[in-house]
């Protein structure tokens, strides 16, 4: 079964249930691409990029990402975009990066919805346009992702950084809602917004039940922060 040679490849890649065998996941992976499975391109193409049983080669990696692409997978389109972005395994460039991430957007990427919101933000090879990054982070929000929720939380609470207004009503909101999804730098920011007063009242217990919810999702390096808030009469009860 095609499906049973990749997911062996992956268990022995991942040292899942078996001590980890970079030479039997190259082996189940190549056999899988050998039966027809698009997907083992991807495999194959990331254990080149991060030398994973064989010598680390760029430019493999970017060949078999591109066979992937070519036969219309998500993930390679994906993985060629931020290659050629960076001039990883090719040459940067900036026009095709942006062609790839369209492709894989036509194809309903997420991935691809916050790379090209990253594109215009940043205005790598098009102009600075703030209002088609902000257009393709909600898209990705919409869609689920944690990071596009935490970066419009970024733009709105910023506001003239990126050209806009500042809104802390709305960075509160898609903190919030990046917070849920288990995002603790929007858990830090909801923070400090109650810590600094910014759109709501400032509330040391409200800064430090965020703070420490960000330390129990596994955010290091905030003690000084807790003892500073707990210092300043605030208390946690979970």
């Amino acid at each position: 079964h095609v499906e049973a040679m990749r997911y062996l490849g992956g268990m022995y890649e991942n040292g899942m249930g078996v001590t980890t065998d970079y030479t039997k996941a190259m082996q189940y992976y190549e056999q899988a691409l050998d039966a027809g499975n698009i997907q083992a391109l991807n495999n194959i193409a990331y254990m080149y990029y991060f030398g994973e049983g064989v010598e680390q080669d760029y430019t493999k990696a970017f060949e078999y990402y591109q066979q992937a692409a070519d036969a219309g997978n998500v993930n390679g389109l994906i993985s060629l975009g931020r290659m050629t972005q960076q001039g990883i395994g090719t040459e940067e460039d900036d026009t095709k990066a942006r062609e790839y991430f369209e492709q894989a957007l036509d194809a309903g990427s997420v991935d691809a919805m916050f790379e090209l919101a990253y594109i215009y933000r940043e205005g790598e090879g098009v102009d600075v346009d703030m209002a088609k990054a902000m257009e393709y982070y909600q898209q990705a929000a919409d869609a689920g992702s944690e990071k596009a929720m935490f970066n419009l939380g970024v733009m709105y609470q910023n506001g003239s950084d990126y050209g806009i207004e500042s809104d802390y009503a709305k960075a509160m909101e898609y903190y919030k809602q990046a917070a849920d999804a288990g995002n603790t730098n929007a858990m830090v920011n909801i923070s400090m917004m109650y810590f600094n007063g910014m759109g709501v009242d400032v509330d040391y217990n409200e800064a430090l039940k965020w703070t420490m919810m960000a330390k129990e999702h596994g955010m290091t390096g905030l003690d000084e922060n807790i003892e500073m808030l707990k210092s300043l009469g605030a208390t946690y009860n979970e």
